[in-house]
């Protein structure tokens, strides 16, 4: 959960030795109308997402900001919206609306929400490159690695341990890497 911030709106400046829109800084203004939190910061080129959180974690949503245009826009209103992340115009969160929890996508091209999962089990850490979606699921009592191919719509359960995979897969804390021709190495 992160610190209350006491309600903040970004501010855009720009850095006198740069003129690029990446390097602008947003800075946190007090807001006094609403007390509210941000977390969970991602970016991805002009790009800003983040989480609010109003009432004490019982409001949240996703919400994002562009360097380039200066315009804020709201991505989610369920309420229950947690953990965005973003890669090109593709934003992915954990949404508990209806009690369930899942993982959303929303393209900012298309201007288009869909539910990437369907089982009813608890996710987290969702995370997206090119056309992959990734997150920690619990369906089958551990925490195991899912992915999510966009292009295909196909799911994939990565890791298949008896121990909780996000922690340890071997009694260690190693890591491991995943290649797309189903091969699993240790790094």
């Amino acid at each position: 959960m992160c610190k209350n911030n006491s309600n903040v709106d970004f501010q855009q400046t720009q850095p006198k030795d740069s003129q690029s829109p990446i390097a602008e800084i947003l800075s946190i203004n007090n807001n006094s109308s609403q007390i509210a939190s941000r977390c969970s910061p991602a970016i991805y080129g002009d790009r800003v997402v983040w989480e609010i959180i109003r009432n004490e974690g019982s409001n949240n949503d996703i919400y994002m900001y562009n360097v380039s245009t200066s315009k804020e826009t709201q991505i989610t209103t369920s309420g229950k919206a947690n953990y965005p992340a973003i890669y090109e115009d593709k934003v992915v969160w954990t949404d508990y609306r209806n009690e369930n929890n899942h993982i959303y996508m929303y393209n900012l091209s298309a201007e288009r929400e869909t539910q990437i999962t369907t089982n009813e089990s608890i996710k987290s850490g969702p995370e997206i490159y090119g056309d992959r979606i990734i997150w920690i699921d619990d369906r089958n009592g551990k925490q195991d690695i899912y992915v999510y191919n966009i292009s295909t719509t196909k799911e994939t359960q990565i890791t298949t341990n008896e121990e909780s995979s996000t922690f340890y897969m071997n009694s260690n804390s190693d890591i491991y890497m995943y290649r797309n021709s189903n091969y699993q190495q240790q790094i």
